[in-house]
């Protein structure tokens, strides 16, 4: 018996049929490159036409938009690099931190925010308002005159260290006694630490450099129960807090010893 050899049917058409399905695939693949492109180009044509600017006060905010304008206008937007228009922001000494943002199809927010003032430094070549650092980042003007802040007028405290230092105290006592912070008129520091002089109030209270704020419950429970009127206030020549959990009332026109007030007899808030 005799073999023959299968054969496969010839099919003269399955050729074309792979060649078409060749082209039509390079043809797909031509025209989404071609659109692909085509909307990178587009894209790419997304220009900084607008800057919008939020935080800080007017004023500032003419001054940041100018830069932020003068280092975006007309550069792509989605590829803009912010990172020069962030170094050139952040060299303004009242600046804390920007926050950018890429509104499409041509706008830049730019969120500001500014450094918090603890103080107003005043002398003879105008005021101006110090953050942390001992830095003056605002000179008076109409928007910041409201401020009510501690005074610093003594010259010889208006060099960057000493205004760093009262800064410092000043914020400890605005974050954790911020009644008592609302109260202080001037700051100046005598060779042992800061001194006070509040509203109503204008004899010397001296502060604990370390802790400033340990013993001002109890200089308010003193304040509240012996020292509430006109005539108790009048009488007091000075007030020492920089003794743990007492406080010395020196009295005018008395030569002695102090009237020392323990803490522990004192009553508190409940």
């Amino acid at each position: 018996m005799a073999y023959y050899p299968r054969t496969q049917p010839k099919r003269p058409w399955f050729n074309r049929v792979r060649l078409i399905i060749v082209i039509a695939i390079v043809i797909a693949l031509g025209w989404g490159l071609t659109r692909l492109t085509y909307r990178l180009l587009h894209l790419k044509a997304l220009s900084v036409q607008q800057v919008r600017i939020t935080g800080s006060s007017p004023k500032r905010q003419i001054e940041i938009q100018k830069i932020s304008e003068d280092l975006s206008l007309g550069q792509p937007l989605l590829w803009f690099n912010a990172e020069p228009l962030m170094n050139a922001l952040m060299e303004k000494s009242w600046i804390k931190s920007v926050n950018l943002s890429k509104d499409p199809p041509d706008r830049l927010v730019i969120i500001i925010e500014d450094k918090e003032a603890y103080l107003w430094m005043v002398n003879s070549q105008g005021t101006y308002l110090v953050s942390e650092g001992g830095l003056l980042i605002d000179e008076l003007n109409s928007s910041n005159g409201s401020k009510a802040l501690p005074v610093v007028s003594d010259a010889n405290l208006q060099n960057r260290a000493s205004l760093a230092r009262m800064c410092q105290v000043a914020k400890t006592i605005k974050i954790q006694q911020p009644e008592f912070f609302d109260l202080i008129e001037e700051m100046h520091w005598d060779d042992q630490g800061p001194v006070l002089y509040l509203q109503d109030f204008q004899v010397p209270v001296k502060l604990d450099e370390r802790d400033p704020i340990a013993n001002i419950p109890n200089f308010q429970s003193v304040f509240t129960s012996q020292l509430s009127t006109p005539e108790e206030r009048s009488a007091i020549e000075g007030v020492n807090l920089r003794f743990k959990n007492q406080v010395i009332l020196t009295l005018k026109n008395k030569i002695g010893v102090p009237t020392i007030i323990d803490g522990d007899q004192l009553p508190r808030k409940r």
